[in-house]
């Protein structure tokens, strides 16, 4: 989902827009890297901060059908996780 957001021009066109009016930080979507260890806990970081206008753009016509968002349950997931992750990493 988050290659996608960044490879498809239409899709980050409205998740900047989408994310501008709902008074969130602008920012493209992170993809992690193999070789740097933190960095699947930042895009999901910023992914869970975007994920209103996500939800957003996946429902807009241009963009519907290419990929599917994650579910409620996935997301109260994800926030533990990470909240357990940054309380290791101190």
């Amino acid at each position: 989902m988050v290659t996608f957001l960044r490879r498809s021009t239409v899709a980050a066109n409205l998740l900047r827009a989408t994310a501008e009016q709902l008074n969130l930080p602008s920012w493209s979507p992170v993809i992690d890297v193999a070789t740097r260890w933190n960095s699947t806990l930042d895009m999901v970081e910023k992914y869970l901060v975007l994920h209103p206008a996500i939800c957003v753009v996946v429902t807009n016509q241009q963009v519907r059908g290419q990929f599917a968002t994650l579910t409620d349950d996935e997301i109260r997931v994800i926030e533990q996780l990470v909240h357990v992750s940054k309380h290791i990493l101190k």
